[in-house]
């Protein structure tokens, strides 16, 4: 958990309100746009955290957690597994594991499902895709599998989630 200073907190809220303007726009590069500025709120995020705890932008624990955060954020749609991305990584999924615990709460399981609930609930209510149209989109094999998923996560359906039953 983040937790800025003053001067931290005036530049996020600079960048969210930029962010808030974007989601009105209409035209073709709205996604591109978005995504730029989702990439510099992570990179400011990022910042705040090392500033905060003091890490050194070399430190190798902290390349690897980056680059896996990277790679989830490139690859949650498809690969579900920490298996997968510890293969990319050219590490063990038991040694992503120890680096998560050492550098926070979140394990890399929970780092993957956190992005994949993300983009759930943005479908679910940024867009008119059908529920089952967002599980394969997510890259689950049916519809009761995602469902289970969503509810183990989030408490509710997402049926319900987007009807705003929760």
């Amino acid at each position: 958990m983040l937790h800025p200073d003053k001067a931290d907190l005036q530049i996020l809220e600079t960048v969210f309100d930029m962010f808030r303007l974007e989601m009105q726009s209409t035209d073709n590069l709205q996604m591109e746009m978005l995504q730029m500025m989702l990439k510099r709120i992570l990179i400011l995020c990022t910042r705040i955290y090392k500033k905060k705890i003091q890490l050194q932008a070399s430190d190798q624990n902290t390349n690897i957690i980056r680059e896996y955060n990277f790679l989830v954020e490139k690859h949650f749609r498809e690969k579900h597994t920490v298996k997968e991305y510890a293969d990319l990584l050219f590490k063990s999924p038991k040694t992503l594991s120890n680096l998560f615990k050492k550098m926070g709460d979140t394990s890399p399981l929970q780092f993957i499902h956190q992005r994949i609930m993300i983009e759930a609930k943005r479908l679910l209510t940024y867009s008119d895709q059908s529920i089952s149209d967002i599980t394969y989109e997510l890259g689950f094999s049916d519809i009761h599998v995602f469902s289970r998923f969503f509810k183990k996560n989030d408490g509710v359906s997402p049926q319900n989630f987007r009807e705003g039953k929760n």
